[in-house]
């Protein structure tokens, strides 16, 4: 096999592998859309639209690049000089995108801390439980109750004694003021599966949390979650979205080196025809 032979088969692989990127990407974004709290419930609650944008750029550039390496591939075995500039010029610009993107998203890793937080507690003050006629409200309202479930928190951010973990519903939310008929202290959504939700929800009218406190001095409810659910929700955002920043940068890695070999095999094709 000549030199031209070896080029187009390199030229072939990283195509294939651009491929594999490009489905990874798309399937990433899919899940992220349709898992436990959705891209775009999750950024009600996280006050950031990126998050919902970035599943849906993984979706998207992800078809394309799928689509697109194929069309490299066809062009380096059937030797088509004029698919591979098309491939080329279209990878090139997709290129961009994703390194524009990882970009976007590792910024978006950096800032979670403090903004993040401060957003989540003003969607759980100002819209958790109340004008549930708004669609607004009602998303946040479920994805929190979801969040809270399956996290096993209550609240935003801290332990027992925090003001803004269960004690925040009662200090401070619009939920406990004017929106929560039966005057439980947390929604049910903080308790624990197998609780007495009486008993967890301050209904009873026992001392302890959720009635007590914070500073906590007398009973500890055992059928309430005193966590705040930020932590547990951090991680689980910062998860998806490195991975997705992670699919990014592989596939910038990847388009590079199937540039450089379709460019090789374009001038290589010119070569021999020149003769």
């Amino acid at each position: 096999m000549g030199t031209k032979g070896n080029i187009k088969c390199c030229a072939a692989v990283f195509h294939f592998l651009i491929f594999i990127a490009g489905v990874s990407s798309l399937s990433m974004g899919i899940y992220i859309i349709a898992s436990d709290y959705g891209a775009h419930q999750l950024s009600a609650v996280l006050g950031d639209e990126l998050y919902h944008v970035a599943a849906y750029i993984a979706i998207a550039g992800g078809t394309a690049i799928a689509i697109i390496s194929l069309c490299g591939v066809c062009g380096s075995l059937k030797e088509k000089k004029c698919v591979l500039v098309i491939y080329t010029v279209l990878m090139a610009i997709i290129l961009v995108i994703l390194l524009v993107t990882a970009i976007l998203l590792f910024v978006f890793v950096g800032q979670m801390s403090g903004k993040i937080q401060n957003s989540m507690k003003t969607a759980l003050i100002n819209k958790y439980g109340v004008n549930l006629d708004h669609s607004e409200n009602r998303m946040v309202t479920e994805v929190w109750d979801l969040m809270q479930k399956n996290l096993e928190c209550c609240g935003v951010h801290g332990g027992i004694n925090s003001t803004d973990s269960w004690a925040i519903y009662k200090t401070n939310s619009q939920w406990f003021k004017r929106g929560n008929n039966r005057k439980a202290y947390v929604p049910d959504s903080c308790c624990r599966h197998d609780g007495d939700i009486i008993a967890c929800t301050g209904l009873n009218g026992t001392e302890g949390t959720p009635i007590d406190g914070p500073p906590v001095s007398g009973n500890i409810n055992p059928h309430l979650y005193h966590k705040g659910c930020y932590d547990e929700l951090v991680n689980y955002v910062q998860g998806h979205v490195l991975m997705i920043g992670g699919i990014a940068v592989a596939s910038i890695v990847v388009i590079l080196f199937g540039l450089i070999f379709s460019m090789s095999l374009y001038r290589s094709i010119r070569e021999v025809d020149s003769y």
